[in-house]
């Protein structure tokens, strides 16, 4: 990979708040997990992503850490989730739950403290929108986007910046940075 295609590849990640990233109709096990090691990497990294694959994950994947938080749609998050995050300390949690309020009209969530109390206050909470319009789209191992399905709207691919990586050399070689290498071994290489 040349010093122009890793310069437009860190431009891209760190001028994307929100990432989605896909794999194809049928993602081999090194697929899957090469999407997965990307889409926690991201996160960790303090990125908003989102992970799809056309299909269910199979079983052969079945034991990847993240295939929890795989989807078969990243639909666009015009809405988007609200996710409410606080400091955590092992232990300090003894369970979460929530009320209705039918009076009010309000959901109540309710975290019930451990043995030891809570240790954040209100102050430290933080309430943010989790998923939003995807601005950065990841294809791994998709030889060309109609592999990807239903997994995202293609109308709204028109103004989203896609990243290709693969391996294959069927690849058609779409999207705006083309990581297509098929003189390697695998995609997560």
């Amino acid at each position: 990979m040349d010093s122009a295609t890793i310069q437009k590849l860190k431009d891209a990640i760190s001028n994307s708040k929100s990432i989605g990233i896909a794999v194809g109709q049928a993602p081999s096990v090194d697929e899957m997990a090469a999407a997965l090691s990307l889409h926690l990497l991201l996160k960790n990294a303090s990125k908003r992503t989102s992970i799809a694959s056309a299909n269910n994950p199979i079983v052969e994947v079945s034991s990847l850490v993240g295939i929890n938080q795989v989807q078969t749609t990243l639909g666009g998050g015009e809405a988007g989730d609200l996710v409410v995050s606080f400091p955590y300390k092992d232990g300090e949690i003894e369970k979460v739950s929530y009320t209705l309020d039918d009076q009010k009209g309000f959901l109540n969530i309710i975290v019930k403290a451990g043995e030891n109390g809570l240790s954040f206050e209100e102050k430290d909470i933080l309430y943010t929108r989790g998923s939003q319009a995807i601005e950065l789209f990841i294809t791994v191992g998709a030889s060309q986007l109609a592999d990807l399905g239903a997994i995202i709207d293609s109308e709204k691919l028109r103004d989203i910046k896609i990243i290709n990586i693969d391996v294959k050399a069927q690849n058609q070689g779409f999207g705006d940075i083309v990581l297509v290498a098929p003189h390697l071994s695998s995609v997560s290489e």
